[in-house]
C-alpha cells in the first residue's frame, strides 16, 4: 500500500534474547547544568520563557552531525515543531516545522545516515497523545536531511521521506524511543512497557519505498529491572546508539542505563547493561550521545519553560 512518496517540510532550525545483568561502579559523571534553552534577550538577560510556537513539552534529542556542537530539540505530540541549540549553553539557533501526514504523538527523534548524507529521523510512534483515537493502526517514521546552519539554513523548507509502519501482530503499542543505527541507518522502535521486558522492533531491510508501509521485525527483548516496585523505573522513555562503540543508550523515567556488546557483529541490546549517572528530572523523556560519543544530554518534558539542558560526561571518553 502506498499512501505518500515526498513531502515537503518546511524548516526553521534550533530471536534470541540474552539476560544481562548491571556491571560495575557508574562509569558516569555528575550531571552538568548546561543551562536553560532561550532565544535572544529581553532586558538584557536571556529570554528563556520560550512560547509554545518555539517548543512544547520536549520530548526528545539528536545530536547533529553536520552542525558542530549543534542538538536538535523536538516538541511531543501534534505541534510538529524543532529547534537547534548549542550544547555549551542552550541558545536556540533555529527553528523548524516538520510536519508528519497524520501526526498523532511524536515521542522521540533520532540522527543517522541516509542517502542524502545524514537526516534527522522524527518519530510519530506513541499512542498516548491525550488526543481522539488515531483511526488506524499506521505509525510512522519522517526522515528529513538536516540543514547546514553554516550556509545560512536557519529557515526554509526540506524534503522529507515519509514511512509508515505496522506492528507484525495487528496491534498498536506505546513506544517513546526511537535509535537509528550509525553505520546502517537502520531504524529501531523500542515499547514502553511496565514488565520489566521491552520489546525492540526494526524496519525491514532494506528500507522500503517512501510511502509503502512495512511490518516492522521484533529483534530483540530488553530486560530492564524495576526498582522499589516503580513500575516507572522500567519504562523506557528515549533510547540513542553511541556513534563509535557498540552501545545502546536508554533512558526510563527514574534510570539511564548503557547497552554494551564487545562484539562489533552482536547489537547491544542482548549485551551487558551497565546503569549510568540520572540527571534526576520530573518526565525524563529526552536522551542523546554527544556527536563524539564523551558525554549524554537530557532534557526534561515540562508543560512550560524554562527548559533546563543537562549534560553527562562518560569515563570511557567515546
Amino acid at each position: 500500500m502506498r499512501l505518500f512518496v515526498r513531502l515537503l517540510v518546511p524548516l526553521i532550525v534550533v530471536g534470541a534474547v540474552l539476560a544481562p545483568t548491571a556491571a560495575h561502579a557508574n562509569p558516569s559523571g555528575a550531571p552538568v547544568v548546561v543551562g536553560q534553552l532561550w532565544d535572544g534577550y529581553v532586558d538584557g538577560q536571556p529570554n528563556t520563557a520560550l512560547p509554545l510556537s518555539v517548543i512544547d513539552q520536549p520530548s526528545g534529542l539528536g545530536a547533529s552531525r553536520v552542525n558542530p556542537d549543534v542538538l536538535y530539540v523536538q516538541s511531543e505530540k501534534d505541534r510538529q515543531t524543532m529547534i537547534a541549540v548549542s550544547e555549551h549553553d542552550g541558545e536556540v539557533l533555529g527553528k523548524y516545522t516538520v510536519p508528519i501526514p497524520n501526526v498523532y504523538d511524536w515521542e522521540d527523534m533520532a540522527v543517522g545516515p541516509c542517502p542524502a548524507g545524514s537526516c534527522v529521523f522524527a518519530g510519530d510512534i506513541g499512542t498516548n497523545s491525550g488526543y481522539a483515537e488515531k483511526p488506524d493502526n499506521i505509525m510512522s517514521v519522517v526522515r528529513v536531511r538536516e540543514p547546514d546552519l553554516a550556509s545560512g539554513q536557519t529557515s526554509g523548507t526540506l524534503t522529507g521521506d515519509y514511512f509508515p509502519y505496522v506492528y507484525p501482530d495487528g496491534r498498536r503499542p506505546d513506544a517513546e524511543a526511537l535509535a537509528v543505527h550509525p553505520v546502517t541507518g537502520e531504524i529501531y522502535v523500542i515499547l514502553k512497557t511496565s514488565s520489566g521486558t521491552s520489546p525492540v522492533y526494526k524496519f525491514p531491510d532494506p528500507l522500503p519505498e517512501p510511502g509503502v508501509i512495512s511490518t516492522l521485525i521484533k529483534v530483540a527483548d530488553l530486560t530492564l529491572p524495576i526498582i522499589d516496585g516503580k513500575a516507572n523505573s522500567a519504562q523506557v522513555t528515549a533510547a540513542a546508539f553511541h556513534p563509535r562503540k557498540n552501545r545502546l543508550l536508554i533512558r526510563t523515567y527514574t534510570k539511564v542505563y548503557e547497552f554494551r556488546s564487545e562484539r562489533q557483529s552482536w547489537l547491544p541490546f542482548t549485551g551487558e547493561r551497565v546503569e549510568l549517572t540520572d540527571t534526576v528530572e520530573t518526565q525524563g523523556e529526552a536522551i542523546e550521545y554527544e556527536a563524539d560519543g564523551t558525554s549524554y544530554f537530557t532534557l526534561s518534558e515540562k508543560v512550560a519553560p524554562p527548559y533546563t539542558l543537562k549534560r553527562v560526561d562518560l569515563s570511557h571518553r567515546g
